[in-house]
């Protein structure tokens, strides 16, 4: 289920079904979401679509799950579809090999468990290095990625390249394939 606290609350309910039809929530809102390993803050807290839809906004909004965290201005949750959407100088921060974690900045961010895709100014650092691009799209569970649109990666060594597109994956033993 889903617990929330929050300093204000306002809910409405199905009078027949007696089932939640919609939660708002402001001031130093919290949440767990026990169905989905979810939790998170924000200064706003909206539940709607018979609770399969959350939104959080303003105060700070994050959600963390088994994957990481992401910081958003906005950010929707839909519980049915398992997705997320965040809008608004967007941070996600996930675990990447060994304890070093992968973070992706970005205007906006859109995905599931199996892919996020990232838009404007996506700025990404892996464990080393650092890639530029207009847009990527993160394929989380098979520890790949695209890039496209004015790539520009530097690596730990130095090494500087500039490209239209990258497609980035880990091939296993410590190994990693760069394709521009």
């Amino acid at each position: 289920g889903l617990t929330t606290s929050a300093d204000r609350t306002k809910a409405a309910f199905n009078t027949r079904s007696k089932q939640l039809t919609a939660l708002e929530q402001r001031g130093n809102v919290a949440f767990e979401d026990s169905q989905t390993g979810r939790h998170g803050t924000s200064g706003k807290f909206t539940v709607s679509a018979e609770g399969d839809q959350i939104e959080l906004e303003g105060g700070n909004s994050y959600v963390t799950d088994s994957q990481g965290t992401l910081y958003a201005r906005k950010i929707v949750l839909d519980r049915k579809a398992e997705s997320f959407i965040g809008d608004g100088t967007v941070k996600m921060v996930g675990g990447g090999p060994g304890d070093k974690p992968i973070v992706v900045l970005a205007d906006h961010a859109e995905g599931t468990a199996n892919r996020v895709d990232y838009q404007g100014k996506v700025r990404m650092y892996p464990p080393e290095g650092q890639i530029d691009a207009d847009s990527a799209r993160v394929f989380p569970m098979n520890q790949s990625f695209e890039a496209h649109g004015k790539v520009h990666s530097t690596m730990a060594a130095g090494l500087q390249v500039w490209a239209e597109h990258l497609q980035f994956n880990e091939t296993g033993q410590n190994q990693q394939a760069a394709n521009y």
